[in-house]
């Protein structure tokens, strides 16, 4: 686990309320924590997501669980999401020329010497948000970075923190069976329509692709990542149960979830 060794600031970001630390490793890390008691539901989701990314090759921004050091702040500072303390959850800052996606910047597939990582990783983006149901990434709010660095061009999904629909655990038996819309998702981004006629023919054979990638996440492997979320985060053995049963059951209806909102 890092430690914070240097407090910048406390982001502008609203909902999570990121601060920007280094950390003992000399790295600049976006720290979510849970000053204000109320948020160890995003700490737990950007955990399990993050990890989750990892295992289907799906670029994220690297990661740490990071302890706060009380004794970097002010007495008197105010923060907006309540005082950083305990165990937090840090997303390492990436190198490079780096933009959010937005409605302009779907040019880059088809014109960039990373066409097909950029196409590739963009498809695997919108279906990881459909098994997990990410209640916060669409048309109008991408939470995907574009990163340009040594001549090549990336991009890094970021922020999990409202995946499971944003609902309480409690609620997932019920939400397990939800179909996120076309509007839910980056299906609805221009760079998706670019991305369908990049593959043109292939495109199918790249959807089923990442469909079979997600869906052969063997359960034990899924159950690990559950059972290592930090006890300082309060997730009962119930709430855990119910995690695994909306992950394993979504695996099995991604298919159908897949071509109900791509209809092709």
């Amino acid at each position: 686990m890092l430690k914070t060794t240097y407090f910048y600031e406390e982001m502008g970001t609203y909902g999570s309320y990121p601060c920007k630390f280094i950390c003992n490793d000399n790295n600049i890390y976006v720290v979510k924590h849970n000053g204000d008691n109320t948020r160890n539901k995003h700490l737990i989701n950007e955990y399990i997501a993050f990890q989750l990314a990892q295992t289907i090759n799906l670029r994220v921004p690297d990661y740490a669980l990071v302890q706060i050091d009380q004794g970097l702040f002010e007495r008197t500072h105010h923060f907006r999401g309540g005082r950083p303390d305990g165990v937090a959850f840090g997303s390492k800052w990436i190198d490079g020329t780096i933009k959010n996606l937005d409605t302009q910047s779907y040019y880059i597939v088809g014109k960039s010497d990373d066409s097909i990582s950029l196409a590739k990783n963009l498809l695997k983006i919108i279906i990881f948000d459909i098994w997990l149901i990410n209640d916060d990434r669409a048309y109008n709010n991408p939470n995907v970075i574009v990163c340009e660095n040594h001549n090549n061009t990336y991009l890094y999904a970021i922020d999990h923190a409202a995946i499971f629909a944003n609902q309480s655990y409690i609620n997932l038996e019920r939400e397990k069976e939800h179909c996120p819309t076309r509007e839910d998702t980056l299906v609805n981004h221009p760079m998706f329509d670019e991305v369908c006629r990049y593959f043109d023919s292939l495109f199918k054979y790249e959807i089923d692709i990442i469909v079979e990638q997600i869906t052969s996440v063997p359960e034990p492997v899924i159950k690990q990542i559950i059972a290592s979320i930090p006890y300082e985060w309060k997730i009962s053995a119930t709430e855990k149960a119910l995690i695994l049963d909306f992950l394993i059951s979504r695996q099995k209806m991604l298919n159908d979830n897949v071509y109900e909102i791509i209809n092709i």
